[in-house]
């Protein structure tokens, strides 16, 4: 009896040894498969350890250039903190691209090296491609890939602000200013100038694009006829309109398909976003159209603010050679108000005179232009009525095309809602690379490096409330109910 008890509790005993020793060989196993294939989960609502799409576009155009990237980290030894903050980001790099390599370098140890680079101060990275090299002292992923566009990219394009009828100025960094705007163009390798028409008389032949901020009255009709003929020679144009004003500009934009009405859209939505400057003249648009600009923004569920924005669509009568596309909604609850109700003070909705939306509030054309019109439009600037061959316009040459996009609000494009809402840098800067033709780059870009804004529904609000309050104030009323039981049925 005693032999058939002792040989069960070896069986038993060794099959549990058995099974700790297999259960620990899977563990064993496991971390050594974890090891060998690292992954990685980014849980942030924003994102913040994921490369931007943009990030993962300029990658790939280096790999299907095959051309290699070396990041030297110029980093001292002893900045472990800083160090591997960046070492993390420089290996999401690294694992989206095969072509990217980096290496850390201490300036006080290799001297000669940092001497080499130009490098006069700690935590500067170098940013090698092909052979060319950029110093970046921002170790962050907006200014990393801004650096990779720009040796992506090394010929330096040049975009023109429209000036002289009250326009949002580049130079202006307050709230309502465009200084915001003007330093983003920059940093993708665009140069930035002013433009006086009425002085030029035309826009001169190096410009990329042209774009039109807010004016608050009217160009002189030889500035309009200026850009008139710039946009038939297949120029780009960007335009911020706002609300009850330029009807000069507006039949001019309406010539390449694109109407604006003499309205203002009201969205009582956005009364729910006042503390971040949402109300009824400032809709938050999240409806967007399948086109290059906005094409990545339903997936990313992107936000945008419109404040004071007129309506801008597909002009209704088709327009000859104009194909117009309307990017971006207001929602199914907005309306909008003519300009004797908007003098009232008034925005509530009125069935005579309001439209009900949702109202389109940017739209897109390409324009194409035949060669004899582009040969009619040079002939006007040179005054001679003829182009040589191999000019644009050119009988030999085939038929180009302009690109125009036109925004129903300017401070879409102000310094307030460009640092707010990151949604608003993307689609203007989106529609800044399609406008020069740079498909390639049009994406959500990187995230700033701060504080998203926190944004939730009326229901979301009442259970972070019942989260945050009642739930714990329910458990201490609870505990003080069954202190107070016990301590009046307990006896000593």
């Amino acid at each position: 009896m005693t032999s058939h008890y002792a040989r069960r509790k070896l069986v038993l005993g060794g099959g549990t040894a058995l099974g700790a020793v297999v259960f620990l060989a899977i563990l064993i196993g496991l971390q050594y498969v974890s090891l060998q294939h690292p992954k990685k989960w980014d849980v942030t609502r924003t994102g913040q350890y994921t490369l931007a799409p943009q990030t993962k576009k300029v990658l790939q155009s280096f790999g299907e250039r095959k051309t290699p990237i070396e990041v030297l980290a110029f980093y001292r030894s002893g900045e472990t903190g800083a160090r591997q903050t960046v070492r993390d980001l420089l290996d999401q790099y690294k694992e989206a691209s095969k072509v990217f390599t980096y290496a850390f370098i201490d300036p006080d140890v290799d001297r000669p090296l940092a001497v080499k680079h130009k490098v006069e101060t700690y935590q500067t990275l170098v940013i090698k491609a092909g052979d060319k090299d950029l110093l970046v002292s921002a170790a962050g992923e907006e200014a990393i890939t801004n650096a990779l566009v720009k040796l992506l990219k090394p010929q330096e394009k040049k975009v023109y602000f429209v000036e002289g009828h009250g326009e949002r100025s580049p130079a202006d960094a307050q709230e309502r200013g465009i200084s915001r705007l003007k330093e983003q163009i920059e940093k993708e390798n665009y140069k930035v100038a002013e433009l006086i028409l009425a002085h030029q008389g035309d826009v001169p032949g190096d410009a990329t694009m042209v774009m039109i901020v807010g004016p608050k009255e009217d160009p002189l009709e030889q500035e309009i006829e200026a850009i008139r003929r710039y946009v038939k020679k297949g120029g780009k144009l960007m335009v911020f309109l706002n609300p009850f004003s330029t009807p000069k500009l507006a039949a001019l934009l309406q010539e390449f398909g694109i109407e604006s009405a003499d309205d203002l859209v009201i969205d009582p939505m956005s009364q729910k976003l006042a503390m971040f400057g949402g109300s009824l003249t400032t809709p938050l648009i999240t409806k967007f159209k399948d086109f290059p600009i906005t094409k990545d923004f339903a997936k990313a569920t992107v936000m945008t603010m419109f404040p004071d924005t007129r309506s801008v669509g597909a002009s209704k009568k088709p327009v000859a050679q104009a194909n117009p596309t309307e990017l971006a909604m207001s929602s199914e609850a907005s309306w909008s108000i003519d300009h004797a109700q908007y003098k009232t003070g008034k925005a509530d909705l009125d069935e005579k005179t309001s439209k009900k939306g949702p109202f389109s509030v940017i739209c897109a054309s390409t324009y194409t232009i035949p060669p004899g019109e582009a040969a009619k439009e040079l002939g006007k600037e040179s005054g001679q009525g003829v182009v040589h061959a191999g000019e644009p316009g050119s009988t030999g040459q085939k038929s180009s095309k302009a690109r125009i996009v036109v925004f129903g609000s300017s401070l879409v494009a102000a310094n307030r809602y460009l640092a707010t809402f990151k949604g608003n840098r993307d689609l203007i800067m989106n529609s800044v690379s399609w406008l020069a033709e740079e498909e390639d780059l049009i994406s959500i870009r990187p995230k700033p490096e701060k504080a998203e804004i926190l944004m939730l529904s009326d229901r979301q609000y009442l259970l972070m409330i019942g989260v945050l309050l009642f739930a714990p104030m329910a458990w201490l009323v609870l505990g003080l109910m069954v202190y107070s039981y016990r301590k009046r049925t307990v006896t000593p």
